[in-house]
């Protein structure tokens, strides 16, 4: 896994240093702290200079050049890394859409969110208005075997990565960069597993 983690690395550090950043509207201006610049404003353009990190005068902001203070806010969705929904192959989601909807809202960052499972229960969730199975893809490892799987497809080989993951996951970055929206790469993800215990009984790999 070492070579999955350097390469989204690698591609994290492409969206934020590629991107033009707007920042939000700021409702109420916040007291001035010394040696903090106040966040960018709607009028101001500013290109990231680099990966975020925490501001050195304050630890409550990021910074991306060490002086200037970086608010950060935006509206997370689930499928917008992978698709998700009803249906094999799942629907196709509109990620330019997702796009233009946050620069409507001036939002300024999202986090690609992986699934680490191959099926979404809804039907499992107490809560949940549409009591459907969801599928989920692509994933980071390609559908090769040897085996099958009990769904009937192939089984995942986890020495062997999907190209199409990849690809999708660097023009995503890219695409949201060049908006100017910060992106949060997520490796792993774990909490369907939390939320669906018995997914492996169903889909081995």
């Amino acid at each position: 896994m070492k070579r999955t983690g350097g390469m989204c690395v690698a591609l994290a550090f492409l969206a934020l240093s590629a991107c033009t950043l707007t920042a939000p509207r700021a409702r109420v201006e916040p007291p001035a702290t010394p040696g903090v610049q106040r966040p960018a404003s709607t009028a101001e353009s500013v290109r990231a200079r680099g990966p975020l990190r925490v501001h050195p005068a304050n630890p409550r902001y990021f910074t991306d050049d060490g002086v200037r203070a970086v608010y950060l806010t935006g509206s997370h969705t689930w499928p917008n890394l992978v698709d998700m929904g009803p249906g094999d192959p799942p629907p196709v989601f509109d990620f330019n859409a997702y796009l233009r909807w946050m620069k409507q809202y001036d939002h300024n960052f999202m986090r690609l969110w992986t699934w680490d499972n191959l099926l979404w229960d809804q039907t499992r969730q107490p809560l949940a208005r549409n009591k459907s199975v969801f599928r989920v893809a692509p994933l980071p490892w390609a559908r090769t075997g040897p085996g099958q799987a009990l769904d009937g497809k192939p089984k995942f080989d986890l020495r062997k990565f999907d190209p199409e993951y990849f690809r999708r996951l660097r023009s995503r970055a890219e695409a949201a960069g060049a908006t100017g929206i910060y992106v949060a790469v997520m490796l792993f993800e774990g909490w369907s597993k939390h939320r669906m215990p018995t997914h492996f009984e169903r889909i081995r790999f």
